[in-house]
């Protein structure tokens, strides 16, 4: 990560207020890129850094990986509520698409063949 934001939990937890407050302010739930906005970042280092396998980390980079965490799954959440009110959710199935892997529909293989066996014994 850059910047000397992540050398201290203690700044890192005043973005992630930063970042509260605003979408707050706004009337919106608090988004991936209003987080990483908020700490300086792409949304796609932010991402890249959450998903990333963690190396060994000193006791306060561990605190701000589980922090950034925490609020990456709280924010998922959060959209997993807003796609079950009523309404348009057009907004909302675009950030999940983006941020968190959803898809439309599952792929389904046409290649598999499928035999069913034992039909005959079937009672009718």
């Amino acid at each position: 990560m850059s910047g000397n934001i992540f050398r201290s939990p203690r700044r890192v937890k005043e973005a992630i207020e930063q970042a509260e407050a605003i979408a707050t302010e706004k009337g919106v739930p608090l988004t991936v890129e209003r987080l990483a906005a908020a700490l300086g970042l792409s949304r796609e280092a932010f991402l890249q850094y959450v998903h990333a396998q963690p190396t060994v980390l000193s006791p306060g980079e561990t605190r701000i990986r589980r922090m950034l965490c925490e609020q990456y799954y709280r924010i998922g959440a959060a959209l997993a509520e807003e796609l079950m009110k009523s309404g348009s959710h057009t907004g909302a199935a675009f950030l999940g698409k983006n941020n968190f892997g959803y898809t439309d529909k599952a792929d389904v293989r046409a290649d598999l063949n499928i035999a069913f066996t034992g039909e005959a014994e079937l009672s009718d």
